[in-house]
């Protein structure tokens, strides 16, 4: 009778296992296919506008969107993470969403405010308030959409939060491309951010159970706000650095220049934004789980390879091609950009891995932490730029790329748990594969440079072959890790 009662359990737990393995598979592919399209199709659009809109409009759009931003930062976004982490009762996430709706609702007046009196001192702006006046609708949506999204990560239901973001950006882009064809291009860069927030909100409501009634009740919001306020802190202080860092270095360096260091840091700050998908989608629900299905050294070398194979092989490719790539794609005039570009896609990795110990820090309620980390990597990030950024750019990029390499190992000590094996895991995991991966790309490029062909076609050669060696050799190394994709 014991012996099956063993057994039983044995075959329970392999069945656990396995259910849990599916769940890494499916949050990290939902994740990749989410930072494709939410990252990859708004760059395509803007694009777009950028040959039909006159630069100046396009211009004050992007300023619009980006106040819009930075006062969805000032909202207390950090009860996602809290509501992700706690295991807590309907009215309670109904309070949390009563906060967030209130804290929309302000914001965007405070948005519409600022946008009437911005118009009234610039009178030729007048014609564009219809257009940047509806911005203040992807402040409330967005918003809105934290607390049905929490629930369901908290739920691992990683495929309805990938979809959000994929259905949204791609009915956006429709629209706005059915808006430039009626020669309404105006209309279509505005409506492209609405209607993606909108959108996104629907597919989390619809048929998911997830949305809870609004309601303001005091005595159930005050045990979250501790942990949400830093939580909140820690995104305030990531949008202070993607928007006001390279505001910054503009005041310091020469004309070209700024023009080659807000091209390298897009870079960045992309990688980092599609990262912004795998913490939502894989991250956070996986660790948020850790003690219950997941172990968590198991998790996090999930994430690790994760990063590993979907972020570090493309920019191992770019890194060791940037200048031709840089030549081919933007044209000979980009080329004094090339080396600031490749040292920011490291550093934007570099970030990523990061990401992933403060996403085990943030729902496991030591969101303090992650908050002296943030604040801590953005003051010597911003103490950096103005000591540097008048002497030398690449010497800038480096030394952020240091300094972040630095804070993503200050993450891992912060997040560390005396079992993990974490240095073990990150030579196994990230240096030795980045490295293999970036000399099988840099052999591919340099093996084409030395034909006769077209540049052109060189450079289609050489990302052909390094893709191909470069997944061969993960087939190769990681094939158990990667076998569940195929099953």
């Amino acid at each position: 009778m014991i012996a099956n009662w063993n057994t039983t359990d044995v075959t329970a737990q392999n069945k656990s296992k396995s259910s849990v393995d599916r769940t890494k598979i499916f949050a990290a592919l939902w994740s990749a296919a989410n930072a494709t399209v939410t990252v990859v199709l708004p760059f395509a659009i803007f694009l777009v506008f950028a040959r039909v809109v006159p630069p100046w409009q396009v211009g004050v759009i992007t300023v619009a969107v980006t106040a819009a931003e930075a006062l969805k930062a000032l909202c207390p976004q950090g009860l996602y993470e809290v509501l992700v982490a706690r295991q807590v009762d309907e009215e309670t996430e109904g309070a949390a969403a009563g906060l967030l709706l209130l804290s929309a609702i302000a914001a965007g007046l405070v948005y519409t405010l600022g946008l009437v009196i911005f118009v009234k001192r610039a009178p030729d702006l007048e014609s564009m308030f219809p257009f940047l006046a509806p911005i203040a609708a992807k402040i409330l949506f967005d918003i809105l959409a934290l607390q049905p999204q929490a629930r369901l990560a908290r739920l691992l239901q990683v495929r309805r939060v990938a979809v959000r973001g994929i259905i949204g950006a791609g009915a956006a882009g429709v629209l706005s491309l059915v808006l430039i064809v009626l020669n309404m291009p105006l209309a279509a860069i505005a409506s492209y951010y609405v209607c993606q927030s909108v959108v996104g909100f629907l597919v989390l409501c619809v048929r998911s159970n997830a949305v809870r009634m609004p309601r303001l009740k005091k005595s159930l919001l005050v045990p979250l706000l501790g942990e949400a306020a830093y939580a909140s802190g820690v995104r305030t202080v990531g949008a202070v650095n993607n928007y006001f860092e390279p505001l910054l270095a503009s005041a310091f360096l020469p004309t070209v220049g700024i023009a080659f260091y807000n091209l390298a840091k897009r870079f960045e700050t992309t990688i980092f934004s599609a990262q912004t998908s795998f913490s939502s989608i894989m991250f956070q629900p996986i660790f948020a789980s850790a003690g219950e299905r997941v172990d968590r050294s198991g998790a996090i070398e999930a994430c690790l390879l994760s990063v590993t194979v979907l972020f570090g092989a493309p920019i191992m490719i770019f890194v060791a091609g940037n200048l031709v790539i840089i030549n081919q794609v933007l044209g000979a005039q980009w080329s004094g950009s090339a080396p600031l570009a490749a040292i920011m896609v490291l550093s934007g990795l570099a970030r990523v891995y990061g990401s992933i110990h403060a996403s085990l820090l943030s729902v496991t309620f030591k969101n303090r932490l992650v908050f002296q980390y943030a604040l801590g990597s953005g003051s010597v990030g911003l103490a950096l730029v103005l000591l540097l950024a008048g002497i030398n750019a690449t010497l800038l990029a480096e030394m952020l790329l240091l300094k972040n390499c630095m804070f993503t190992a200050y993450a891992a000590y912060l997040a560390r748990d005396g079992e993990t094996p974490l240095a073990s895991l990150y030579l196994k995991r990230v240096l030795m594969p980045l490295i293999v991966m970036f000399g099988i790309a840099w052999c591919s490029f340099e093996g084409a440079g030395a034909s006769v062909v077209q540049p052109a076609i060189q450079l289609l050669i050489a990302m052909a072959v390094a893709g191909s060696g470069i997944l061969l050799f993960l087939s190769l190394v990681f094939r158990v890790d990667l076998g569940g994709v195929r099953n």
